[in-house]
């Protein structure tokens, strides 16, 4: 098994929040959160699509899961989480969320059975995440911080070629 970790690509689809810059790292990537909040979604249902980078993955390998890792916190009151989905050709694969966020950045891994799918290689190239505010609970103050996203994808490799050459006479 092998994993390959996608990362957004920086062409970040339009925010409905108060500060934006584009996340274009991955949590591998090791940029600390001082300075990294780069979103604060206000709105209850604010949502982000993510261009991710392409995949190196080739149509003779075999996809066997699929997660996104989404670093994240709190900056409001109530029970915030951060709603999350992966786009393959511009469709929804099925959202899932991270959990009640704390106020403290933590890496939330998000997995989904309908993820799990032996993608193409061309689908993979388009692929995107979705992130959307989610709040409920009392007091009703939305207030996601984001800082970075990957998507980690495993799969086994295809088998090198065992052919050998043949001499034709």
């Amino acid at each position: 098994m092998a994993t390959e970790y996608l990362v957004p690509n920086g062409n970040d689809g339009g925010w409905d929040v108060s500060t934006h810059t584009n996340i274009d790292n991955g949590i591998l990537g090791g940029t600390p959160d001082d300075g990294a909040e780069v979103n604060e979604l206000t709105t209850e249902n604010a949502a982000l699509l993510l261009d991710l980078a392409d995949s190196a993955i080739t149509d003779a390998d075999t996809v066997t899961q699929v997660e996104i890792r989404v670093r994240a916190r709190s900056a409001g009151a109530g029970n915030d989480r951060v709603g999350v989905e992966l786009f393959i050709g511009g469709t929804g694969q099925g959202a899932t969320n991270s959990g009640s966020l704390t106020a403290s950045f933590v890496t939330y891994v998000v997995t989904n059975a309908a993820w799990d799918v032996d993608w193409t290689a061309a689908q993979l190239d388009g692929a995107q995440v979705q992130l959307t505010s989610v709040q409920s609970g009392m007091p009703a103050t939305v207030g996601h911080r984001v800082s970075e996203v990957e998507v980690d994808i495993t799969y086994t490799e295809a088998p090198a070629d065992t052919l050998k050459p043949q001499i034709w006479m």
